[in-house]
């Protein structure tokens, strides 16, 4: 085996070199391994930086999504809470009250004007109205109580005949009957079904 030996001498101190070859590169050597050492550790740096950022996040992340899981829960039980106070109502009367509500908004859309003029093409001259009472209900639609008198019984025949005839006006049931005392004249109650030419839905 062969040596490279070279004797130098610097700065009155003599180096022996015992390598094949003469090594005079050392200082760039030195440099690249000092350089990747830098570039390694840089890496790491970033690596490590970038490793905080995304465990932080994924931290921010879960904490949401468990507050989200607390909100889900209370409306849970809410809505159960809601449930429960639904089921102890009394059916019948829930039904009632949302039946009332009903009259009440589609008495909104109710034209009294319309209706007035309804009854003044089929109305006598010798009978009169004394009280109308609509009641707006889904399955029924429009109900009138009527309360009226007549001079005579034809003169009342010929009310219904109107009525019947107008095409607006249907299922005429009489409820009561009297004779008023004092001026002879017939009183009737009423009940009939009203048809209004423009339906309560496109009514404002």
């Amino acid at each position: 085996m062969k040596f490279f030996i070279e004797y130098r001498k610097k700065n009155s101190v003599w180096n022996l070199n015992l390598a094949k070859k003469a090594f005079r590169q050392v200082g760039l050597l030195v440099s690249i391994w000092a350089g990747l050492l830098l570039l390694g550790f840089v890496l790491f740096a970033v690596s490590s930086v970038l490793f905080v950022q995304t465990t932080i996040e994924v931290v921010h992340y879960m904490k949401g999504i468990r507050e989200q899981q607390v909100k889900v829960a209370r409306y849970e039980d809410d809505i159960r809470d809601i449930r429960r106070k639904i089921q102890k109502l009394d059916t019948k009367k829930f039904r009632t009250e949302c039946a009332f509500l009903y009259e009440q908004i589609g008495a909104r859309g109710f034209s009294w004007s319309e209706l007035l003029d309804a009854l003044e093409d089929v109305l006598p001259a010798q009978v009169r109205i004394l009280s109308i009472s609509p009641t707006v209900s889904h399955q029924k639609g429009i109900q009138l109580r009527l309360q009226v008198v007549a001079k005579q019984l034809n003169d009342f025949t010929t009310f219904l005949t109107k009525m019947y005839e107008s095409g607006r006006f249907t299922n005429i049931v009489i409820q009561s009957e009297k004779l008023i005392p004092d001026t002879r004249e017939l009183e009737y109650s009423l009940s009939v079904a009203y048809q209004p030419r423009v339906p309560l839905e496109e009514v404002e």
